[in-house]
């Protein structure tokens, strides 16, 4: 998994903040191992929104754009192994039948954290 897709799921299942029980503990676990993974691409993502943004962010039309992609672009495809907690299909199901999960809340956590 790349830098770039280990931030994109952290931020999805992070969306999830208020998931609690079993579900919430598997959440609370792969947002720790993926922010773990993560920091070091973020403190730089956020070292070149600093010197090529303004107020904390970097809009795509900006002619400082290309830049800020050329420096963070070699750290964002950084591959890593990461190892998340996979919840049992089964389980997952059980789960799933007896919470109180949206579909789009259970769709994540089906993509995220369940054995394929």
């Amino acid at each position: 998994m790349t830098n770039e897709e280990i931030i994109a799921r952290r931020d999805l299942l992070g969306r999830l903040g208020d998931v609690r029980g079993k579900f919430g503990w598997y959440i609370y676990r792969n947002m720790k191992i993926l922010s773990e993974a993560c920091a070091e691409a973020i403190r730089i993502r956020d070292e070149a929104i600093h010197k090529y943004g303004e107020d904390g962010s970097i809009n795509p039309a900006s002619d400082k754009w290309t830049d800020f992609i050329a420096e963070i672009k070699p750290v964002m495809d950084i591959e890593q192994d990461v190892k998340m907690m996979k919840m049992p299909r089964d389980e997952f199901e059980k789960l799933a039948a007896d919470g109180d999960l949206s579909a789009a809340e259970l769709s994540i956590l089906d993509a995220n954290i369940v054995e394929e």
